[in-house]
C-alpha cells in the first residue's frame, strides 16, 4: 500500500512551520501547517475521517504544555495517528515523558531533510498495516462528569460517563448551537445557518436534507464509541438536546 503524503504540522513558531512545511513538500509531501491546537485536531479528524487506510501523521515542534496536552488528546482520540516530535537536542527537561504521553519518535531540531522523511516513511509504513480503521474502543482518560460537555474548544463531544467522541466542524457547530440553546432546542433554519456559518457558505435548498443526514452519521459514530445520544427531532420545526448539558 502506498503511503499516505499528508502530515499535520503543529508549532508555535511561525519560521518553524515555514522550514518544516518547505522540507516536506520538496519530498512530495503535503504539510497542513497549524498554529494553534484546535486548528490541528480538525485537519487530523478531517484526515482521519477521509480516509480508508493509514491513520494521519502528526508532527509537533514543541514540548509546552500546550503541546503535550495535544500529544495525550491524540493519543486518546485517535491511537493510531503516528506523532513525531522534532524539538531540541535531547537533553532539554520533559523530553522523555513526551513519550510516555504518546509521540512515537523524536528528531532534534538539526536533523537533515533526508532523515525526517526517512522517519516518517517507516511510521506510515508501519500504518499501512491498517487496511480499515478500527472501531474506536469505548472509554477514555477524559474525566466523568454528570453532564454532556465539549471539550477541546468543542471539538470532543465528552458524555457523562468520561467517553470523548472527536466531531468534524459541521458536528460541532451542530451540537455547540443545539446545546447552549434555550432549552436546548433550535430549529433546523438555526442549526443549518450555524453549520454553513463554520464553511463560510450560505444555505441551500437542499440543507434540510443534508442536516438529516449529518446528525444519522453522527448517531452512527456515536454507536461505535459505545454512545446513544440523546437528540430528540420535533417535528416540522428542530431538535432538541434531551441529555444533561
Amino acid at each position: 500500500m502506498k503511503p499516505d503524503m499528508s502530515v499535520v504540522l503543529l508549532s508555535a513558531s511561525p519560521q518553524r512551520k515555514q522550514s518544516l512545511s518547505g522540507m516536506l513538500a520538496e519530498y512530495g509531501w503535503t504539510a497542513f501547517a497549524c498554529g494553534e491546537p484546535a486548528e490541528a485536531y480538525r485537519h487530523v479528524l478531517q484526515l482521519f475521517e477521509r480516509r480508508d487506510a493509514a491513520p494521519p501523521l502528526f508532527v509537533l515542534t514543541d514540548v509546552d504544555p500546550r503541546s503535550r496536552t495535544v500529544v495525550s488528546s491524540l493519543r486518546t482520540l485517535f491511537p493510531a495517528t503516528g506523532i513525531m516530535l522534532v524539538h531540541g537536542t535531547g537533553g532539554e527537561p520533559g523530553l522523555a515523558s513526551c513519550f510516555q504521553l504518546g509521540v512515537d519518535v523524536w528528531a532534534p531540531e538539526t536533523a537533515s531533510a533526508e532523515l525526517l522523511v526517512s522517519m516518517l516513511l517507516g511510521l506510515a509504513r508501519r500504518q499501512a498495516v491498517w487496511q480499515r480503521r478500527e472501531a474506536p474502543s469505548p472509554g477514555s482518560s477524559t474525566v466523568a462528569s454528570a453532564n454532556w460537555t465539549l471539550g477541546d474548544q468543542g471539538w470532543v463531544l465528552v458524555s457523562p460517563e468520561g467517553v470523548g467522541m472527536p466531531l468534524t466542524t459541521g458536528e460541532r457547530a451542530f451540537l455547540s448551537v443545539l446545546m447552549s440553546a434555550p432549552e436546548k432546542k433550535a430549529s433546523r433554519e438555526t442549526l443549518i445557518a450555524a453549520i454553513h456559518g463554520e464553511f463560510e457558505e450560505s444555505p441551500s435548498e437542499k440543507d434540510r436534507g443534508r442536516l438529516g443526514v449529518m446528525i444519522s452519521r453522527l448517531r452512527r459514530k456515536a454507536e461505535k464509541y459505545g454512545l446513544v445520544l440523546p437528540l430528540k427531532s420535533l417535528r416540522n420545526w428542530g431538535y432538541m438536546f434531551s441529555g444533561k448539558a
